[in-house]
């Protein structure tokens, strides 16, 4: 009886054992995923960021070429209608 209680004693020590390195392991990978979701994350902030730059410096040259080839600028013609 004796020699029973001790076989499973170390039966279930085991068993504890083999859960406390799963959950380490589980841990340690859970780690490593968050990890890379970080870098990821920073590697989205990165592009967010230059996509932005990249959409103003485009849109502010645009504008500005749009109203630099306005015609009306440039006339300087007298108006057809005028208030006396």
């Amino acid at each position: 009886m004796e020699r029973d209680r001790r076989a499973y004693s170390c039966s279930r020590d085991t068993g504890v054992t083999t859960d406390l390195l799963e959950v380490n392991s589980d841990f340690l990978s859970w780690s490593l995923c968050a990890q890379v979701k970080q870098d990821w994350q920073f590697v989205s902030m990165v592009v967010d960021r230059l996509m932005f730059w990249l959409f103003t410096a485009v849109s502010l040259v645009g504008t500005f070429g749009i109203i630099i080839q306005s015609p009306t600028l440039y006339d300087d013609r007298e108006p057809i209608y005028t208030k006396n």
